[in-house]
């Protein structure tokens, strides 16, 4: 008789890296076998706004270092899969002759959002109504630990808009006193940072976004050129036309202009899909969407 072969069974779970440098980590649980294209459907089905394609966005093997080049969708996953990082779509292997560079994705920096980390003695850190450092103090000072989004910055002076934590909702504040740092940039897919009511704003945002004469148009021209409503190309347009909408709203909240950043926004949404007010705009943007 031959030797019986010991064939891997069980469930995989994959760990998917969106964000390496802010270590953003989201673990999903697949069946053994199944494909690269199956594991994009269920990531893209978390997103709160109804709106990521798994077209939008490639799974790649992670590198030391650079980023990943993403797996053809027809992989099947194994344990040489079990940590995959989000990257840009696949697109198959290089044409031997280019006869043009690729494009260039233009990517837009997230408001800067900041911690405050100093002031720990004194209740918070000192807070001024204008940039120079003359301007007048204002009574309160803002918390330890407050959040904050970056409005501006000369210099060692940031202007800023209070998200959580205590203090002054608005004014100028430094960066560091005596070499001292005060403040320390902060992700903005935390939950401190991306609060209830930003996740809120920005469904809203996107919702009125999907329902813009701009957007209808663009949507109802790909209609025309492609009735079928189907196939590769229709896929890839319709992504395109989505995520550049996703990406003209991102970057208010802290989130960078990009498909990477459309996908750390959609991951950050998890805390708050509970609730009925994030789930009601949810389906009204499928609903547009579906039109």
């Amino acid at each position: 008789m031959g030797r019986k072969l010991d064939v891997p069974t069980g469930d995989l779970v994959i760990t998917v890296i969106v964000d390496a440098e802010l270590d953003f980590k989201s673990t999903v649980t697949v069946a053994r076998g199944t494909t690269l294209a199956s594991l994009k459907e269920t990531l893209a089905a978390q997103d709160p706004t109804g709106s990521t394609e798994p077209s939008s966005f490639g799974l790649g093997l992670p590198k030391p270092s650079g980023t990943a080049t993403a797996l053809p969708d027809t992989t099947m996953l194994t344990e040489k899969h079990l940590e995959l990082q989000v990257t840009e779509p696949y697109a198959g292997p290089p044409p031997e002759a280019p006869s043009a560079p690729a494009a260039v994705e233009t990517i837009v920096p997230g408001v800067a959002i900041w911690r405050v980390i100093g002031g720990g003695d004194k209740g918070g850190i000192l807070v001024r109504k204008g940039k120079d450092t003359s301007s007048e103090q204002l009574p309160a000072r803002l918390g330890t630990g407050a959040i904050v989004e970056q409005l501006a910055l000369e210099g060692e002076r940031l202007h800023y808009n209070k998200i959580t934590g205590g203090g002054p909702p608005e004014g100028w504040v430094s960066l560091t006193v005596g070499g001292k740092e005060l403040l320390k940039r902060h992700p903005a897919e935390s939950p401190e940072a991306f609060t209830f009511e930003r996740a809120v704003a920005l469904q809203k945002e996107l919702r009125d976004r999907f329902a813009s004469a701009e957007f209808r148009g663009q949507i109802q021209q790909l209609y025309a050129d492609i009735p079928t409503k189907k196939g590769a190309e229709f896929l890839r347009r319709r992504s395109a036309i989505i995520l550049n909408q996703q990406m003209a709203s991102i970057p208010v909240y802290g989130f960078e202009g990009s498909a990477k950043g459309v996908q750390v926004m959609m991951m950050a949404y998890g805390p708050h899909m509970n609730s009925p007010i994030t789930q009601g705009i949810n389906a009204e943007i499928n609903h547009l969407l579906s039109q």
